[in-house]
């Protein structure tokens, strides 16, 4: 078993692997965006104040994983 964590890091540290330039300067595009929607949409009861989360942030977040297709 493997938790969600080591999942997400071991999968930064294969995709940064990439000898290509460009997919390499998309998959840190990517990475960035998933870090973001991770904080926002995964994890709203971290925030000090409640936060209301949007559906087009989970939309938003389904494309950003759905964009590294793996």
């Amino acid at each position: 078993r493997i938790d969600a964590q080591s999942l997400w890091e071991a999968t930064k540290k294969k995709l940064r692997e990439e000898k290509d330039q460009k997919k390499l300067a998309a998959y840190q595009i990517i990475i960035n965006q998933i870090e973001t929607f991770r904080k926002v949409v995964l994890n709203p009861l971290s925030h000090a104040t409640p936060m209301t989360v949007m559906r087009s942030e989970i939309q938003r977040a389904i494309d950003a994983i759905a964009a590294l297709n793996l």
